[in-house]
């Protein structure tokens, strides 16, 4: 049991998300500017859904609470390995793809409002 502590341990450490992570991950299609407005200040991030946006837009997505937005910041909050693989395999383009499929109305816009 000591050993699975400290696999545990090991495996949900977290840290600064790295200048080359974020370089990595300013590369997936549409993480260059905002999801929501389209600033070109993409320092925040969203662990739920793998999604980019600016200093303005993680204010908004901090009001809707944890279980909807869950907002991290790319240079002062720590990171884990599980949340570096959602972004990863997120991506601001990703997200727009996925809301245009499975909702009505599509996507949102930069007039769109953001609330729960």
């Amino acid at each position: 049991t000591l050993l699975i502590l400290i696999i545990n341990i090991m495996s949900s450490s977290s840290y600064q998300m790295d200048r080359m992570v974020y370089a990595e991950l300013k590369k997936l299609p549409g993480n260059n500017i905002c999801c929501n407005c389209s600033s070109q200040d993409t320092d925040w991030g969203c662990v739920k859904t793998g999604i980019l946006f600016c200093t303005e837009c993680s204010g908004r997505h901090r009001g809707l609470g944890t279980h909807i937005s869950f907002v991290r910041s790319v240079k002062m909050d720590s990171w884990t390995d599980e949340q570096l693989a959602i972004m990863k395999l997120g991506g601001n383009d990703a997200f727009h793809s996925y809301l245009k499929k499975h909702h009505k109305g599509g996507g949102f816009t930069k007039s769109s409002p953001i609330k729960a």
